[in-house]
């Protein structure tokens, strides 16, 4: 896979303004996404850790299942 900044870059964007709003599991997704290419991008780690730890603090009904 070749890397590309700006869709890193854009991926973070859009992955921090989905955990604005709650949407933990969505932002996680592209999270995943940012680290497959670039795994020590610190932006992308924190905000994992960020959402992970929402997540975490939800009770296991209100966690959005993803297919």
């Amino acid at each position: 896979m070749e890397r590309s900044p700006d869709v890193v870059e854009l991926r973070l964007h859009l992955a921090g303004l989905l955990a604005d709003r709650g949407r933990h599991a969505e932002a996680l997704g592209h999270c995943s996404a940012v680290l497959t290419q670039d795994p020590g991008n610190a932006a992308a780690l924190s905000l994992l850790q960020r959402c992970s730890a929402a997540l975490a603090d939800k009770p296991a009904d209100t966690v959005p299942v993803q297919e």
